[in-house]
């Protein structure tokens, strides 16, 4: 049986508080651009789209290119600032102008190294002497609509630490200042499944049982003897387990029993579900996740902790833009990448199980049909990236969300231990004892 130890790992929970100063490594502009507000910022659109790329140096040294292009669709003119030997796209500074009055319609900045990030600042609609910055985090908003109580003007030559002063209590900040640091674990923990995949391979409803045996789900019957350099046969919900039992076996000494990981959880059923729940097994990836993610938490305090009590459901909706959270499907796939990208900010000490769910059958119910274990993380040099890891192979976090664009899924936070305390299986399990 499971024994319970306490383990002192804990999600980090650093919020949103405010941050008055740019992100690290964010090169300014403000001074070339004002070198170069009439010529670049406020010229007739004519005569700016003819312009050939220029250099632009202030009087510290400082360098940044000035350049435009025309949209081919929409024929929008775009003044790009690009400061000289900045790392990536952190720093750039664009103009967007309209192709039918010529006037200035949005200002977006990159404040780190990553197009899919950026600051909007707009003219107030409703209020021309005002104007509102929108945070755009991988094709969402996350805020939008923020006052910032000047004209729009003045922010072709504001440096972005005056728009934080001014916004420093409405915005997001810290979204982006991630610390890489506080991803080691799960960098570590990604890389250790990444090495050790080829220990396992994929067999339907496989699954090592608490000693570590290859069984199948359903009875626990043995599964065959497993080729050699191999200790397993799992499915998606196999491999999701051994990856937990990663964490559970070095500290109880025994990985988990199967049967009580298909314990119902308090899913969404009704009249309509309930007489195809076993027939059709429409919740069992949900139960699944659930119970494997309370497991961890168990182990964690020392007690045993029930799903509903675990706080392990991921249940925020931070954007304002998107559709957010459904309590009977969680998230729709399509806004996956900017919720992990700020879980990944908010909680750099988790990994999550993913409970993939779709319309299907006759007549057509929500069915947990798939898992996966997802890894957000930050890169040493501060770049985001999710290792996504189902059926005992990595696939690419592009495949996976192309693949399933049409799903919702429902996510578990699981609380990682610290990298040195994990360890998967990699050997067969010994003979049965009599």
């Amino acid at each position: 049986m499971l024994v319970l130890f306490p383990l002192a790992v804990l999600c980090g929970e650093t919020g949103f508080p405010a941050e008055p100063l740019p992100p690290p490594g964010f090169p300014e502009t403000a001074r070339v651009r004002r070198l170069a507000e009439t010529r670049w910022l406020q010229d007739a659109w004519s005569a700016v789209s003819a312009r050939a790329p220029e250099t632009v140096t202030d009087e510290f040294g400082f360098r940044a290119e000035f350049s435009c292009a025309v949209d081919s669709g929409t024929s929008r003119l775009t003044v790009f600032v690009r400061p000289e030997n900045a790392h990536g796209i952190q720093g750039e500074w664009r103009l967007i102008r309209s192709p039918d009055t010529g006037r200035n319609e949005e200002i977006r900045i990159f404040p780190v190294d990553d197009e899919n990030i950026f600051l909007s600042l707009t003219p107030d609609p409703a209020d021309s002497g005002k104007s509102l910055l929108a945070v755009s985090v991988y094709g969402l908003f996350l805020r939008e609509g923020i006052p910032l109580g000047v004209p729009f003007t003045p922010l072709l030559t504001m440096p972005l630490t005056e728009i934080i002063r001014m916004t420093q209590d409405t915005a997001p900040w810290a979204l982006f200042r991630p610390d890489p640091a506080g991803s080691r674990d799960s960098r570590l923990i990604a890389r250790a499944i990444r090495e050790n995949l080829s220990v396992l391979f994929y067999a339907d409803d496989g699954a090592l049982d608490e000693n570590g045996r290859p069984v199948h789900i359903e009875d626990l019957s043995p599964q065959d003897t497993p080729p050699e350099g191999t200790v397993g046969g799992v499915n998606c919900s196999g491999f999701v387990k051994w990856i937990i039992d990663g964490i559970i076996r070095p500290a109880a000494g025994n990985g988990l029993f199967i049967g009580p990981l298909k314990t119902s959880t308090s899913n969404p059923g009704s009249h309509f579900t309930e007489p195809h729940r076993e027939t059709r097994d429409l919740f069992f990836g949900l139960d699944w996740c659930r119970n494997l993610a309370a497991a961890v938490v168990s182990l964690q305090r020392g007690e045993t902790i029930l799903p509903a009590e675990s706080g392990t459901d991921v249940t925020v909706s931070p954007f304002s833009g998107g559709n957010g959270y459904y309590e009977d499907a969680g998230y729709p796939v399509a806004e996956l990448l900017p919720l992990l990208y700020t879980l990944a900010v908010q909680e750099p000490g988790c990994f999550y199980l993913g409970a993939l769910n779709r319309l299907r059958g006759d007549p057509p119910l929500r069915q947990y049909h798939h898992v996966a274990a997802l890894f957000p993380y930050f890169t040493a040099e501060g770049r985001f990236a999710v290792a996504v890891f189902e059926s005992a192979v990595e696939t690419g976090t592009g495949v996976f969300l192309a693949r399933n664009r049409d799903a919702f899924i429902h996510l578990s936070r699981v609380p990682l231990p610290e990298a040195e305390r994990f360890f998967p299986q990699t050997a067969p399990a010994g003979p049965q004892e009599p």
